[in-house]
C-alpha cells in the first residue's frame, strides 16, 4: 500500500498504519457497545433482584413488580440496540480489512455505523435474529416472567 496523504497538511502517512489505526478505531467501537450490551443485562438482573427483594419486604406490592416490566422492557430495547450497533461495527472492521488493501479509501476514518448500510448484509433479519438471540430472549423472557410470577404470588399470599 503506497503512502496516503492525510488532510491536504503534508503530512505523509504510510498505508498500514492508517489501516491499523482505522482499525483500531472500529474496535474501540465494538468494545464499547459489547461492554453497554453487557451493562444493561447487568441492570436488568439487579433491576429483578431488587424487585423480588421489595416484592417481600413490608413495603412492597404486586403493583412494584408489574410497574417493573417497563424498565425491564426498556432494558431489553436498549440491549439490542446495542448489539444492532456492536454487529454494524463488525460488518464496517471486514468492509476495511478487505478494501483498504485494494486501495478503497472510501469513508477513511468515518465512524457513523449508517454510512454502509447498503455495503453490508445487515437487514431486518439480522434485527429479528439479534432480538431472539439467547443472550437476548432467554434473559429478559425469565427475568419479566420471574417479575411477574412473584408479583401473582404475592398477590394471592
Amino acid at each position: 500500500m503506497e503512502p496516503i496523504e492525510m488532510n491536504n497538511d503534508a503530512v505523509t502517512v504510510s498505508g498500514n498504519e492508517v489501516l491499523f489505526k482505522e482499525m483500531d478505531l472500529l474496535q474501540n467501537c465494538i468494545s464499547r457497545m459489547a461492554e453497554n450490551s453487557f451493562r444493561c443485562k447487568e441492570w436488568a438482573v439487579a433491576l429483578a433482584v431488587a424487585v423480588l427483594g421489595l416484592c417481600y419486604s413490608d413495603f412492597g406490592s404486586e403493583f412494584l413488580a408489574v410497574v417493573s416490566v417497563f424498565p425491564l422492557m426498556f432494558l431489553w430495547y436498549m440491549d439490542f440496540r446495542y448489539l444492532s450497533l456492536e454487529k454494524k461495527f463488525r460488518d464496517r472492521y471486514a468492509f476495511v480489512i478487505h478494501s483498504r488493501p485494494e486501495g478503497n479509501c472510501r469513508g477513511l476514518f468515518e465512524l457513523d455505523p449508517k454510512m454502509f448500510d447498503e455495503d453490508t448484509e445487515y437487514d431486518s433479519k439480522t434485527e429479528k435474529s439479534i432480538f431472539r438471540s439467547w443472550s437476548e430472549l432467554y434473559l429478559y423472557i425469565g427475568l419479566i416472567f420471574i417479575v411477574l410470577a412473584s408479583g401473582i404470588i404475592l398477590h394471592f399470599i
